[in-house]
């Protein structure tokens, strides 16, 4: 008797979608306090394997109906703005609509924010909270 494993997988794959999307959760319930944090939500998708003969009105429990394999498609941010807070810092800022802070390390590496609590350094250079020099 031969044995048909393809349930096997379709029922590991969507334990493999569900883990991710899982982890994208805990990675916006993580960071809802950050500022200028961006929430991330994932996509999925059904795929449907081409041998799979699906005939309607048949039970959900017949094998051949079933071949759909969840798929994650892709990770998405949601780049809309949250509310602008007024602070007594005078180098805390904010962007109103398109665009990200340009920060550099001391490696010469670049990177883009939304967070806008400046300060500034014993240099006198504007950096962020990690110490990241602002680039204009």
């Amino acid at each position: 008797m031969a044995l048909d494993y393809q349930p096997m997988y379709v029922l590991a794959s969507g334990m493999s979608l569900e883990q991710r999307r899982l982890d994208v959760v805990a990675n916006n319930i993580a960071n809802a306090d950050t500022p200028g944090f961006k929430k991330d939500f994932l996509s999925a998708l059904a795929y449907y394997t081409p041998d799979a003969t699906k005939e309607p009105g048949t039970a959900p429990d017949n094998p051949s109906n079933n071949y759909v394999y969840p798929i994650m498609e892709k990770i998405y941010t949601n780049f809309t703005e949250g509310p602008i807070k007024k602070t007594d810092n005078p180098l805390d800022l904010a962007i109103n609509g398109k665009g990200f802070f340009k920060v550099m390390n001391d490696k010469g590496q670049i990177f883009y924010q939304r967070r806008g609590d400046f300060q500034l350094d014993k240099n006198g250079y504007l950096v962020n909270h990690y110490g990241m020099k602002d680039i204009w």
